[in-house]
């Protein structure tokens, strides 16, 4: 027969752990268990805020921090005021508005307005801020108002004379562009002659155009093209008060040719990048290879390259789009790495 144990042996309780706390200041510990912790640590803060010497209070919350408008929100951006310094919230909601922040509400900027729903981006250039997008041209905000570029109809009633009657079998064809301070117009349809000689150099033709009606100061110059119908490059400028050229076979250029689009209103791009003194748009809806690149400041709004301005398409034949760009680098004083234009296409 076994023989039990029946003496119940005392119970010893442990010895109390008397914590007092005087302050979080060791902070919030999530790495080791509620157990674990230091008399100065919290392992759960729901709602609650260490202030001062670990002090706990409530959290502030949120609040609006102000009424930018109707439906959602498609930029956000800032322009900063040269003569003060002080930084302006700008933003474009549904409304089709560009609005600045003024108290917990908005004031609207007059001069332009956009498509509801148009995504919108921008960059600030000296004392402008450019805001592009696929909806509308070019627009640009200095303080005041937002400033849109008048868009100029292409020359009209384009003739082209023999003037010395040299005859030859060749044919050439001439196109003429109107130049503003932001771009160029689509050029006119191509005048041909016929029966002339293949050396243009010896005989002379007079082209003569009716120049498109413009605002005082918008219209700069006009570009003559020349080549064989329907690959017309290149060959002069004209000054703006001139409606003729006396084409005299000069060397035409190889690798200027007439605009795809009309840009005397501004461009229409997706994405637009601020790079030393120069802008560089991206995301064409009709082009989605181009980046084009402005003048340099304080011709930054110019695009074409009669003014410093020029373009290039990447990589146009893998049929993805440019949908934005960046850069390493400066070329501003001191800067160690030249400037470097990064695209990304999809």
């Amino acid at each position: 027969m076994p023989v039990l144990r029946t003496q119940v042996q005392p119970f010893k309780p442990d010895r109390p752990n008397i914590i007092r706390y005087e302050g979080w200041d060791g902070g919030w510990n999530n790495y080791f268990n509620p157990t674990e912790l230091k008399p100065n640590e919290l392992a759960e803060a729901t709602n609650l805020m260490l202030t001062g010497k670990g002090t706990v209070t409530g959290r502030w919350g949120t609040d609006n921090y102000n009424q930018a408008g109707t439906g959602y929100v498609r930029l956000v951006t800032d322009y900063r005021v040269p003569e003060t310094g002080v930084n302006e919230l700008i933003s474009l909601t549904d409304m089709g508005y560009l609005i600045k922040r003024s108290g917990a509400s908005y004031t609207v900027i007059q001069g332009a307005s956009w498509a509801s729903g148009s995504q919108a981006r921008a960059a600030q250039l000296g004392g402008s801020l450019y805001v592009v997008s696929q909806s509308r041209e070019l627009t640009r905000y200095s303080g005041a108002t937002l400033l849109s570029y008048s868009t100029v109809s292409k020359p009209a009633s384009v003739t082209a004379t023999n003037l010395s009657g040299v005859s030859g079998t060749w044919s050439y064809g001439w196109r003429i562009s109107a130049m503003t301070n932001v771009g160029e117009t689509l050029a006119s349809d191509t005048v041909q002659l016929v029966n002339l000689p293949q050396d243009l150099t010896t005989t002379s033709v007079k082209v003569s155009w009716v120049a498109p009606s413009a605002a005082s100061g918008v219209l700069q110059s006009f570009t003559v093209y020349r080549g064989t119908p329907g690959n017309e490059t290149f060959v002069a400028t004209v000054d703006k008060n001139t409606t003729t050229f006396i084409d005299v076979g000069s060397a035409q250029s190889e690798t200027i040719f007439p605009q795809l689009a009309d840009t005397t209103g501004g461009p229409k791009a997706g994405h637009i990048l601020s790079l030393d003194d120069r802008l560089v748009l991206s995301d064409f809806q009709n082009d989605p290879s181009l980046v084009m690149i402005s003048a340099r400041y304080p011709y930054e709004s110019r695009f074409n390259w009669a003014y410093g301005g020029g373009y290039i398409r990447v990589s146009p034949n893998d049929g993805d789009s440019v949908k934005c760009t960046s850069f390493v680098g400066s070329n501003t004083k001191g800067g160690n790495v030249p400037s470097t234009i990064l695209v990304f296409k999809e």
